[in-house]
């Protein structure tokens, strides 16, 4: 038996080729995307959290938040260090022209802010001495070898009371005004007993009348520029002060001396005796008589008697009053400091004292008709004095 080797005829070929090709599309179609295919389990992912913004701080207690936002937004407003010195007075002068007559002394106040000195938002300061009230007796003339004339003191003629000025007999009523009757608070550190003359208050407009409480409060903190100071409410005036205990508050004498007296030093706590030995009538003057032709006061009508010139020379000493508070910001708010009480007190200005003035007058002269020269209330050294008339007495015999 022989065994033959088959040959593959075509068409087995062809049917093989078919099968092939068969197989690798089925092949591919079962490895497309998209199919599904059994996979191992995977974790499932976390989310991610979206990130917070950033919260913007507050301002600091101790400072002012400008936007009132509560975020510190670059507006946080710190306080201003401020202080106010013993005398807070950056410089002083004697007011010239017609002023000069009351004697009248300006001042600038000033404080310092952040290490320089600057003028406190004010304008500046003012005060006149008093005017010395003397009483004569006998009023109105006196009169050679009669009695023992006398001339008393009696404190400050006040500017500050109504129906002080009748008839306009007082030199610059307006001009001349001064402060009187200072009690409690209002006389804090002035010397005592003494005689004050105060001047306006901060912010109080010259010449006017205060009657309220003493050291009135000036706010000087500005918001809206971010001003917030450590020093506030303040209040400040000038008070010239006649201290009867200095060593010469007071000199008295007529001027040319026609009656032979030096002058004298007078503390005004007793009456002084007068002496006159010739009359006022210049046809009687002697020598380096003094005597002003018309000005003194007669029984009734004007005051055109011819007299002469009492003058009184006070000595003044300028004091300053000051009050102010500390303030501080605490919690966002600016307020007064309650740990720390406020500053008042008065305290002299050194360069100020024994200043003479000769505002002067007889407080029973009400009468300014016949007056040469305004010498009523006048500080002037030439044109301040007291009109005295002198007469001489009649000799009357007696059969």
């Amino acid at each position: 038996m022989r065994v033959e080797a088959i040959e593959p005829t075509p068409n087995a070929m062809a049917r093989a080729g078919l099968a092939l090709i068969v197989a690798t599309v089925l092949a591919l179609a079962f490895l497309a995307p998209g199919r599904e295919t059994p996979t191992l389990a995977q974790p499932i992912p976390t989310e991610t959290a979206t990130p917070a913004p950033t919260a913007i701080p507050p301002c600091p207690g101790n400072t002012i938040d400008r936007n009132g936002n509560g975020q510190d937004n670059g507006d946080c407003v710190s306080l201003t260090h401020a202080s106010i010195g013993r005398v807070p007075l950056g410089y002083c002068n004697e007011v010239g022209g017609l002023v000069s007559r009351y004697g009248r002394i300006s001042c600038r106040p000033e404080w310092t802010i952040g290490g320089t000195t600057q003028p406190l938002p004010f304008a500046a300061l003012q005060v006149n001495p008093g005017c010395v009230r003397v009483e004569r007796n006998p009023y109105p003339r006196l009169m050679i070898g009669l009695g023992s004339p006398t001339l008393a003191f009696s404190g400050l003629i006040p500017t500050n009371s109504d129906g002080v000025n009748p008839g306009g007999w007082m030199t610059g009523y307006t001009s001349g005004w001064y402060q009187t009757g200072l009690t409690g608070n209002a006389a804090i550190g002035l010397p005592s007993p003494g005689f004050f003359a105060a001047g306006n208050w901060s912010n109080q407009p010259f010449g006017s009348n205060y009657f309220g409480a003493p050291f009135p409060k000036t706010r000087l903190d500005i918001p809206a520029a971010d001003f917030y100071p450590s020093v506030n409410n303040v209040s400040i005036r000038l008070v010239f002060v006649l201290d009867p205990s200095a060593a010469h508050p007071m000199r008295v004498q007529f001027a040319g001396m026609p009656s032979g007296i030096d002058a004298v030093d007078w503390s005004g706590a007793e009456p002084l005796q007068l002496s006159v030995n010739r009359s006022s009538n210049p046809a009687a003057r002697i020598g380096s008589d003094v005597v002003v032709g018309s000005g003194g006061p007669d029984l009734s009508g004007p005051a055109d008697l011819p007299a002469y010139q009492l003058s009184v020379q006070s000595s003044w000493s300028l004091y300053v009053q000051v009050y102010y508070e500390y303030w501080v910001i605490v919690g966002g708010n600016y307020v007064r400091d309650p740990s720390q009480p406020a500053e008042m007190y008065s305290e002299a200005v050194g360069a100020l004292a024994n200043r003479p003035s000769y505002r002067v007058w007889d407080a029973q002269q009400r009468v300014s008709a016949g007056l040469v020269g305004s010498p009523n209330c006048n500080a002037l050294a030439n044109e301040g004095y007291v009109p005295v008339p002198v007469i001489e007495g009649h000799s009357i015999l007696i059969r």
